[in-house]
């Protein structure tokens, strides 16, 4: 197999997720911009690939300013029904990260770190002035929790939506493991500029052909594009953009981390030698109500205390349980986002303690 296919190994993992909670599938673009509708936000060159940005709202002098960071798989207008609202009283960003919808998929390996960096760097060259309160989904919260750790002050205030858990059980080679029982291999160093190469991987004749046989040995149908239940509440817009960005290559070439395990042991390393390391910034947990029929007795109390965990990170801070919601709350209810969003931005604004 050429080099640019064996580069793309990584996509098999991300396929066999969509086994489990398929995405919107479309497929066979002729290039990466080929039917691609006009972005809703702006393209921000952050060292030789650009990263999809989009603003809303006019209280930036007053702030704090929002960012919105989307779940494994997910996207910038995921939010839709959230970051129109929140526009009324903060200046709110939502992006998609790199390879996902217009964002051009830069440099590899896409680890979490090299994604932190990135989202920061779209900030500062976008002018998107902090302090920041972070809004992060499911997997985003880890990367919001990781953003905070190397950013600490440009960051006020946190609201994690169903995030994901530093511990929760992983596949490694086919075996379970949890990022507390390994010993970390050092993680790549941050790419900060990109090749032609680079931004052209995944449209090689060579990946496209893996990619292909990827899919077609996970059983996934491609022909008929669908979309998952969960996202059955976007509006009609956002989910036809669903449709067209789940269909791109570099949707599925950007999932080429082989660090991610490592990258969470770290992080747990790091919050047991700082357990409380956001202080006393504003932080409010927001846990879906009802676990996965699938699990154990044992998994949802587990999966109940590392969410209540999360309070831990600051002394001044919350969890609300949605309890009629499912994982992607910023879906089911995004109410209850919103308003943990504004209470956060209005302890930031007149700093006070969270009820």
């Amino acid at each position: 197999m050429a080099k640019h296919a064996s580069q793309l190994r990584p996509a098999l993992f991300f396929a066999l997720l969509l086994l489990i909670a398929p995405l919107s599938t479309t497929w066979g673009q002729s290039d990466s911009t080929a039917g691609a509708p006009k972005p809703l936000g702006q393209l921000v060159d952050i060292g030789g690939w650009r990263l999809h940005l989009v603003g809303q709202g006019t209280n930036q002098a007053q702030g704090p300013t929002v960012i919105l960071e989307s779940g494994a798989g997910g996207f910038s207008f995921d939010w839709s029904l959230v970051q129109p609202r929140v526009a009324t009283f903060a200046r709110v960003y939502a992006y998609d990260r790199a390879g996902s919808a217009w964002s051009e998929l830069g440099p590899r390996p896409h680890t979490m770190h090299q994604t932190v960096y990135e989202l920061h760097t779209l900030l500062q060259r976008a002018g998107v002035t902090g302090p920041y309160v972070l809004v992060g989904a499911s997997y985003g919260g880890i990367l919001m929790r990781l953003f905070a750790q190397q950013y600490p002050a440009e960051v006020a205030g946190l609201v994690l939506v169903d995030s994901g858990l530093e511990n929760s059980l992983k596949y490694v080679n086919g075996k379970p493991t949890r990022a507390a029982d390994i010993s970390p291999r050092p993680i790549p160093a941050v790419q900060k500029t990109a090749t032609a190469e680079d931004r052209q991987l995944a449209q090689t004749p060579e990946a496209r052909q893996f990619l292909d046989e990827v899919l077609a040995k996970s059983g996934i149908q491609l022909k008929r594009p669908t979309l998952n239940p969960a996202y059955q509440k976007l509006p009609e817009s956002a989910r036809q953009l669903r449709l067209w960005a789940s269909s791109r290559y570099e949707y599925y070439a950007a999932n080429d981390n082989h660090f991610e395990i490592d990258e969470l042991a770290l992080l747990l390393q790091y919050q047991k030698a700082h357990p409380q390391y956001l202080k006393a910034i504003p932080l409010i947990v927001l846990t879906k109500g009802p676990g996965n029929a699938s699990d154990t007795d044992s998994a949802e109390q587990e999966r109940k205390q590392a969410q209540a965990a999360l309070t831990g990170l600051s002394s001044n801070s919350k969890q609300v349980i949605a309890h009629q919601s499912g994982h992607h709350i910023e879906v089911d209810d995004p109410d209850r986002v919103i308003e943990a969003i504004r209470e956060v931005v209005e302890a930031v604004r007149h700093p006070r303690t969270l009820k």
